[in-house]
């Protein structure tokens, strides 16, 4: 996914379900923790891929980046240590 500042944070999309090739690779939220997604390669094919967000907050970004490792960041919570 795509990566911008917003709220302090780099996500460019709200929440959703992201498909790969038709097959359902998760879900992802703007929040976190997780803001990448995991690929497998036997998943891909040789030439054209298709990569479908059902983006459910209208939150949406004009380019999504493809990483070679995870984002994961902490969650902020009051209270919690």
């Amino acid at each position: 996914m795509s990566r911008c500042p917003r709220n302090g944070r780099q996500f460019s999309f709200g929440k959703g379900v992201a498909f790969v090739n038709g097959t359902n690779v998760g879900r992802y939220w703007e929040i976190g923790p997780i803001a990448t997604l995991y690929v497998p390669h036997g998943m891909t094919r040789a030439g054209v891929n298709e990569l479908v967000l059902f983006e459910t907050e209208g939150t949406v970004s004009d380019s999504i980046s493809l990483r070679s490792t995870p984002l994961i960041s902490h969650l902020e919570k009051e209270g919690v240590e």
